[in-house]
C-alpha cells in the first residue's frame, strides 16, 4: 500500500513522548503491520504549556498493540509531571517497510542538548557537533546510522571537525571537562580549544576496522582529564584529529 506524506507542525515544541499503535495482521503471525494510530505529546521548552496532537488513519485490521516511549525513555524524576521532567526529545523519524514488517523509527536527542548549546554548571550537556556553524574542508555532513539522534560529521583526513558556538550559564569560575563519543577506523589524536586556545589534546585507539559497518558498538565515549573554564558568555568550541592516516573516520 502507498500512504501520502503527512506533516504535523512542532515549531518551537518539545515532542517529549509519543504513544504508537501498531497494527496486528489478521492471523497475529508477525508483529507489525503498520502504524495506523501516533499521540505526539508536546510542550513549549520555556513556557509551562502542554498538549498532543494525533496522527490516525482508517484501520481495517484485527487490532493494535500500544507501545509507549516513556517504557524506554522515562522521565528523570516522578516529583513533576512528565511534560516537565522528560529526559529526551523527540529529533527524527524514520520507516521500516520489509516483507514482514512495517513500522517507525523514533530518534531521540537528550534534553540537554538544547538549541542554543547552553552549558549548564552543574549538570552533563550533550551537544552533536553536526550543530557547528562551519563546516572546514575535509570534513562532510553524513547521514547519521540511526542511533544517534541525527546526521554526524566524517573526515578522511587531519584537521579539524568544524566549530561550535556555546553559550554559558554563570559562574564562570565552573570547571569543565571533555567527553567525545567518536567511531574510527584508526588510532586517532583529538585536540580541542575554546576561541583558539588549545585546551585539551589526547590519543585514543581505533574502535572497528575498514570495511565495517557503522553500528552502535562502534562507537566509544572517551574523554579528558584536565579540565578547564570558560570565561565569556559566549565561546566557540571546536574540535580536530590529526596523526592518523588516510581512511574513514566518524564523529557526532
Amino acid at each position: 500500500t502507498s500512504i501520502n506524506p503527512v506533516t504535523l507542525q512542532f515549531t518551537s515544541r518539545d515532542v517529549y513522548r509519543t504513544e504508537s499503535w501498531a497494527g496486528l495482521n489478521l492471523f497475529l503471525t508477525q508483529p507489525v503491520n503498520g502504524v495506523p494510530r501516533v499521540d505526539f505529546h508536546w510542550k513549549f521548552p520555556t513556557l509551562p504549556i502542554a498538549s498532543d496532537n494525533f496522527y490516525y488513519l482508517g484501520y481495517a485490521g484485527v487490532g493494535t498493540q500500544l507501545q509507549d516511549s516513556e517504557n524506554e525513555l522515562p522521565p528523570e524524576t516522578t516529583g513533576q509531571p512528565n511534560y516537565e521532567s522528560y529526559s529526551h526529545r523527540l529529533s527524527h523519524i524514520g520507516l521500516i517497510s520489509a516483507s514482514h514488517v512495517k513500522a517507525l523509527v523514533y530518534s531521540w536527542t537528550h534534553r540537554s542538548a538544547d538549541r542554543t548549546n547552553t552549558i549548564e554548571p552543574n549538570s552533563i550537556t550533550q551537544i552533536p557537533l553536526v550543530k557547528a556553524f562551519n563546516l572546514p574542508s575535509g570534513a562532510a555532513v553524513v547521514r547519521g546510522p540511526g542511533f544517534t539522534g541525527g546526521d554526524i560529521l566524517r573526515r578522511t583526513n587531519t584537521g579539524t571537525f568544524g566549530d561550535i558556538r556555546v553559550n554559558i550559564n554563570p559562574p564562570f569560575a565552573q570547571r569543565y571537562r571533555v567527553r567525545i563519543r567518536y567511531a574510527s577506523t584508526t588510532d586517532v589524536q583529538f585536540h580541542t580549544s575554546i576561541n583558539g586556545k588549545a585546551i585539551n589534546q589526547g590519543n585514543f585507539s581505533a574502535t572497528m576496522n575498514r570495511g565495517e559497518d557503522l553500528d552502535y558498538k562502534t562507537f566509544r565515549t572517551v574523554g579528558f582529564t584536565t579540565p578547564f573554564s570558560l570565561s565569556d558568555v559566549q565561546s566557540t568550541f571546536t574540535i580536530g584529529a590529526w596523526n592518523f592516516s588516510s581512511v574513514t573516520k566518524f564523529i557526532y
